[in-house]
């Protein structure tokens, strides 16, 4: 049978080993900068911006903490307006009446986007930052 002394460095041993083990495997985490690294990493794209890693040509203002609505409203007038356009025109006429629509839509749009009030704007601001795809956010 062994002694007290004996199990207690030997519990020591294996107490000291595995501190000395731990500290070493957060190296392992992630390598080094100059190390050739498997996948995409953020270091490899300056310009990356989002959770889902598209660049935004353009943002509208929102990354540097304004937005534009009246840019944002004659975007999603215009797009509307052709969709609306596309939908109502006929045989030839559908490419007239698309961009039609589309000219028109971006008017409206940009008038609606010029008057929304402050708090409207933030709220737009903060949903195109922070909401997931496909996720609804209400506001008062």
């Amino acid at each position: 049978m062994k002694s007290f002394a004996e199990h207690t460095v030997r519990l020591a041993a294996a107490a000291l080993a595995v501190a000395l083990a731990v500290p070493s495997l957060s190296a392992w985490a992630a390598p080094p900068p100059w190390a050739p690294a498997h996948g995409w990493r953020k270091q490899n794209d300056p310009y990356y911006q989002g959770y889902t890693g598209k660049k935004w040509t353009k943002d509208y203002g929102v990354a540097m903490g304004s937005c534009n609505m009246e840019a944002v409203g004659a975007v999603l007038g215009g797009v509307v307006g052709g969709a609306v356009g596309s939908r109502v025109g006929r045989g030839e006429d559908r490419v007239i009446a698309t961009v039609l629509g589309t000219v028109i839509g971006a008017v409206i749009g940009a008038r609606i986007g010029r008057g929304m009030e402050e708090a409207d704007r933030a709220c737009i601001g903060h949903t195109l930052e922070i909401a997931g795809n496909n996720a609804s956010v209400k506001w008062a």
